[in-house]
């Protein structure tokens, strides 16, 4: 868990958070909110998800959607745009490099993908923000590119 106390920690996460959510000419920040909200929910982590969730529902005014997630997973029966986003991030958090380029389609097929897709946020004290990318990153990072 990122910790006020670790002041450096805060700084980079705060950088690639604002990156993420404010960057123009990315897809809608409600659709970047309902794939960062996808990680906690598959690992059972209501907490960690309550605030993509939150903002989801607040800019999409969509709460049907992060309901039905909550209530049945990431497998929740969704709309083609919603089920790309839950898809691709899924498969980044359970490993990013299963995110191939079928996924990478599946979301350019609705709408233009104009952005490279992070890795979700981790919850528990094993984030280190600020480090190198490792190879597993780098990796999603070229099939985004190569999609």
């Amino acid at each position: 868990m990122l910790s006020l106390h670790d002041a450096p920690a805060l700084r980079e996460r705060s950088a690639l958070f604002n990156a993420i959510m404010y960057r123009q000419g990315a897809p809608p920040r409600a659709e970047r909110e309902l794939g960062a909200a996808v990680e906690p929910i598959l690992n059972g982590c209501v907490y960690c998800a309550s605030v993509p969730a939150r903002f989801y529902i607040q800019l999409a005014k969509r709460p049907d959607v992060i309901d039905r997630l909550f209530a049945d997973g990431v497998g929740a029966e969704l709309e083609p745009r919603q089920r790309a986003i839950a898809d691709f991030s899924a498969k980044l958090a359970r490993r990013p490099p299963q995110a191939i380029a079928a996924e990478i389609r599946a979301l350019r097929s609705r709408r233009s993908l104009r952005f490279r897709h992070r890795r979700p946020r981790r919850c528990g004290p094993d984030v280190r923000l600020g480090e190198p990318a490792d190879a597993d990153a780098r990796r999603t990072e070229e099939a985004v590119r190569a999609g």
